[in-house]
């Protein structure tokens, strides 16, 4: 027994801890704009962007940019994070694309007998719309026989000379631009007494 037995020298190589420190945040863009996600973690090898539990193909560095957004971009994203001892995942982000007012229906102009109700349409499409009809560039209300002035329908009723003049409606949206309506000119025929 009494030799001695030498064995070469051998390395330890510890691998960090795989940490995530901040996860991807909720977002809400308009089409058009551009939308990122970023995930801050420690031990990372390798990362890989998913869509919905799908894998985004050449998105593996740990902020994903999307640019610009469409409507098809809405979505959960997640961010899976790989080290040589661990497999992580971030917890899913939602991505809200809103879409820009725009005017699909125009209002028509008409001719009316004094005393008979009138009915203007218009129509839009886009995210959080918020409508505003107008009379010669001037906002309406609830008085003075008007509603819906602030819905897609305007109806006047009963109708007097007074309603003659230039309608259209103005449209916001949470995204921008504000749109308007084409105009339509109410002509009101009073009554012969």
């Amino acid at each position: 027994c009494g030799s001695d037995v030498r064995t070469a020298d051998a390395s330890l190589l510890v691998h960090d801890t795989l940490v995530i420190n901040s996860h991807p945040e909720n977002v809400i863009k308009c089409e058009g704009d551009n939308a990122g996600f970023t995930v801050d973690a420690d031990g990372v090898i390798n990362y890989q962007w998913q869509k919905d539990g799908t894998n985004l193909i050449g998105e593996d560095k740990e902020t994903l940019i999307i640019n610009p957004v469409t409507a098809s971009d809405s979505g959960v994203y997640r961010c899976l994070l790989y080290s040589l001892c661990d497999t992580l995942s971030t917890t899913g982000a939602l991505l809200t694309v809103k879409s820009v007012p725009v005017v699909t229906l125009e209002p028509v102009a008409a001719t009316i007998c004094e005393g008979n109700q009138i009915q203007f349409e218009a129509g839009a499409t886009g995210s959080d719309l918020i409508w505003q009809w107008t009379k010669d560039g001037t906002d309406l209300n609830g008085v003075n026989g008007y509603e819906g002035t602030t819905s897609s329908t305007l109806i006047i009723n009963p109708t007097d000379d007074s309603h003659t003049g230039v309608y259209s409606a103005r449209i916001n949206g949470f995204c921008e631009p504000k749109v308007f309506t084409q105009t339509a000119l109410l002509t009101v025929i009073p009554t012969v007494a």
